[in-house]
């Protein structure tokens, strides 16, 4: 249990780190493939809304041990699920500039 809570700690602070480097300091250059020259949409929202993503990462990873000690293999199941589904919106916010989600 030790290992899982360092480990989750670990990977939850990297991800909150990248948050606020891409959500905040506008590091796009940290997300992988992203060419500034390329990209036609609003760099600030692409920037919030990958930052939000990373963050929400963070927490789940954050509290993945808290679940699998309550609720055992569902939890890791929601757990891929949700991070598949959160990793499908960043590339649709990325591919499609004009996605505009309000």
């Amino acid at each position: 249990m030790d290992n899982q809570i360092g480990t989750a700690l670990i990977v939850s602070i990297i991800c909150f780190l990248f948050s606020y480097l891409i959500g905040y300091k506008k590091m796009l250059f940290l997300v992988i493939g992203y060419k500034d020259e390329l990209f036609l949409g609003d760099k600030n929202k692409l920037g919030k809304r990958i930052g939000t993503i990373a963050f929400l990462l963070g927490v789940m990873t954050l509290l993945l041990p808290l679940g699998l000690t309550w609720f055992g293999s569902v939890a890791l199941s929601v757990y891929g699920l949700i991070s598949l589904i959160l990793v499908a919106l960043t590339i649709c916010l990325y591919q499609l500039p004009y996605f505009n989600v309000k």
